[in-house]
């Protein structure tokens, strides 16, 4: 379930931009070029959840587009009051606490997976099955600039138009939707593979970066080995 954290939905239009089409088709699978019925260039970038230099880095290409982009669509607003509707999301209600949605066996290993990543057990008991699973599918954060808030915040510095395809409340809905044993399954599933993070989150960088799609379909299938086939299936769909 890793890659579907790490991985946002692989867009980002620059509407408006200059950038030679010849050199955005070619740039690895991952800039694509598209004409509106208003005959405006879009310009279509995958990007991923990472802070990894060799990520946030742009190629040429790219750089030239976005400096050259009017509007900016990004996959999720990006809001300090989207980033609170995230985190008030996470937490459970009132005196509810993880340790009693959960077998105590699986609670366990999780505060040990997550104080090793930072995350102390104050915060753990608080938080809903699916925000825990999240959080421990996800790098360690370090500065918090990944690749989709670097090119937010380089926009808004330039005072260009921001889009976002979803609202926190849309993106976290088909995780509020899982029941309960749908959600322990998950975090079953990531505290199982927890010792693979780095291995499936540097394959995927490399992929990412080779613009390597079917790749990264196999990193994808990797990462969600340890869950039930019909929940796999239906968390793909989403």
């Amino acid at each position: 379930f890793q890659l579907l954290c790490w991985l946002h939905v692989l867009v980002i239009a620059l509407i408006g931009a200059s950038v030679d089409s010849s050199a955005a088709e070619a740039w690895q699978g991952r800039f694509f070029l598209a004409v509106n019925d208003a005959g405006e260039k879009i310009y279509v970038f995958g990007t991923m959840h990472s802070e990894d230099e060799r990520v946030v880095q742009l190629p040429l290409v790219v750089e030239q587009g976005f400096n050259d982009a009017q509007t900016l669509v990004l996959e999720l607003e990006l809001t300090a009051d989207a980033m609170v509707a995230a985190s008030m999301a996470s937490l459970l209600d009132d005196d509810t606490e993880l340790v009693n949605l959960i077998p105590g066996e699986l609670y366990g290993r999780v505060v040990a997976v997550a104080e090793a990543r930072g995350l102390p057990e104050q915060l753990v008991r608080k938080l809903k099955p699916w925000a825990v699973m999240m959080f421990l599918s996800m790098p360690v954060p370090e500065t918090g600039m990944f690749l989709d808030r670097v090119l937010y915040q380089q926009a808004l510095a330039r005072q260009k138009r921001i889009v976002a395809l979803e609202t926190v409340q849309e993106q976290l809905g088909i995780f509020a939707q899982l029941d309960g044993h749908q959600q322990v399954q998950l975090l079953e599933a990531t505290i199982a593979t927890a010792g693979q993070l780095n291995h499936w989150l540097e394959q995927m960088t490399v992929r990412f970066l080779d613009g390597d799609l079917e790749g990264l379909q196999e990193t994808n299938l990797a990462t969600m080995s340890a869950v039930e086939p019909l929940l796999r299936d239906r968390l793909i769909r989403a």
